[in-house]
């Protein structure tokens, strides 16, 4: 099985910042998190684009262990993946996301 190339995941400061208030509501959300960095470090392409002319791109998860399901916001390229942003998100699946503006 080819797992991909793995690129750099690079953490915006907005994700940062809301990884930070996720954290302080679900203790495990750092470790539900590491699963998808995985993911999207090799294949990045997985997530949506946010509309047909974005570059952004957006991945949602199922619930993991009480982690909420969760939109992320990202761009790519060939050797990184930059992280712009995280959000709870009501819908789970890759085909209802939740926008973040």
């Amino acid at each position: 099985m080819d797992i991909g190339k793995v690129r750099d995941v690079v953490y915006e400061h907005s994700f940062d910042d809301d990884m930070g208030r996720l954290c302080a509501d679900f203790w495990r959300a750092e470790e539900a998190f590491r699963a998808v960095e995985w993911l999207l470090a090799r294949f990045p392409m997985v997530g949506k684009r946010k509309s047909p002319w974005s570059q952004v791109r957006v991945y949602t998860t199922h619930e993991i262990d009480g982690f909420p399901p969760v939109a992320i916001y990202y761009t790519y390229t060939s050797t990184h993946v930059y992280l712009l942003a995280i959000r709870t998100s009501p819908h789970h699946g890759n085909g209802d996301e939740e926008h973040a503006d």
